[in-house]
């Protein structure tokens, strides 16, 4: 018993430890992640993108609004934590969307076909196929001040968007 509760603590400071850490790496910081809540699952590299609604079909196209839609994106239990990379490595908080990339996941709906009901506007560099689609995901963040807030990411992977959805 004794055993489990230092694993316990052990396990906590880790967390508190890994939060602080990626807190540190964003330009700015990141307040929500000093929330002791906050529990760390993973983090990895998804692109985002945003969907053209054609007249005949949906097209998934890679976001132009940052020079690159690479993101280094950070699993808590509570948040998704969205940023891009600048010069020397620096991270910095995702200024996609009004609020910036601090997803609260409380407030957000996943949705895995992201042809379905999307309005996003049209882009260069197609990079559709449906086997991309198969590793995109939708999340629409609802907001007291407006219109939801909506993203399209992409995983590298099957294995990676199974650890992420």
């Amino acid at each position: 018993m004794q055993d489990e509760v230092m694993q316990d603590e052990v396990s906590e400071t880790e967390n508190i430890r890994k939060s602080l850490s990626i807190e540190r790496m964003i330009v700015d910081g990141c307040d929500i992640l000093l929330d002791v809540n906050q529990t760390f699952v993973r983090q990895g590299t998804l692109v985002q993108l945003s969907v053209d609604r054609g007249r005949s079909s949906s097209r998934v196209r890679l976001s132009n609004k940052d020079k690159e839609s690479a993101r280094q994106c950070f699993l808590f239990s509570q948040h998704l934590i969205i940023t891009t990379r600048g010069s020397g490595g620096k991270l910095y908080l995702s200024k996609v969307r009004k609020g910036g990339a601090r997803i609260s996941l409380m407030d957000a709906t996943l949705t895995e076909d992201i042809t379905e009901g999307s309005d996003e506007e049209s882009t260069d560099s197609t990079i559709t196929s449906s086997e991309n689609e198969s590793l995109a995901f939708k999340l629409t963040v609802e907001s007291k001040q407006g219109p939801p807030a909506v993203y399209v990411l992409m995983a590298a992977t099957t294995q990676e968007k199974g650890g992420l959805v």
